[in-house]
């Protein structure tokens, strides 16, 4: 005699509860959609009233204008320092220039960067880059650039790793 299944003990969905189910989440993405939409649009935090802008008037006065002498320049320079020498061996910034020093050591041997009048003195292992600040000074003039490793080599080859700083008005 063959089996009979009681098919009592199942829990199936009826028709309606899947049809509920589809409206209900329906509806969540909706109101997911539409809450995006306002955050993308709007912003997730109201503007506040010295921020706002119409379309025919501005609420803050303009930025000033910077003039020429109160422009202070900001550059990257970059600088090889070789197994007893610079390229380039000249660097010329202008008065008050603040420049980043991009120190590579191509050589063999520990180098660095020395310029005793600005307080500079930063040293550089063999295949590395390091980033120096400067800030040139409020007067024209000539500055040394030495190697800041006095073992890089001999005494000869260490006092012949010169460079000049030339800061122009």
């Amino acid at each position: 005699m063959p089996m009979e299944h009681n098919t009592t003990c199942r829990m199936m969905p009826s028709s309606g509860w899947r049809s509920r189910m589809t409206k209900r989440a329906t509806l969540l993405l909706l109101i997911a959609g539409l809450s995006l939409g306002a955050l993308l649009v709007g912003g997730c935090a109201p503007s506040s009233p010295a921020t706002q802008v119409s379309s025919t008037e501005t609420t803050s006065a303009p930025e000033p204008v910077a003039t020429p002498d109160e422009i202070i320049q900001e550059e990257v320079i970059q600088v090889e320092v070789t197994d007893y020498g610079w390229t380039p061996d000249v660097i010329t910034i202008g008065v008050g220039d603040q420049v980043t020093i991009e120190l590579t050591n191509t050589g063999d041997m520990p180098h660095g960067i020395y310029i005793p009048a600005l307080g500079v003195n930063e040293g550089v292992r063999s295949g590395r880059t390091i980033l120096v600040d400067i800030e040139a000074p409020s007067v024209p003039g000539e500055f040394t650039i030495e190697c800041s490793d006095p073992m890089c080599g001999t005494m000869l080859q260490h006092n012949g790793m010169v460079a000049t700083l030339i800061i122009t008005e």
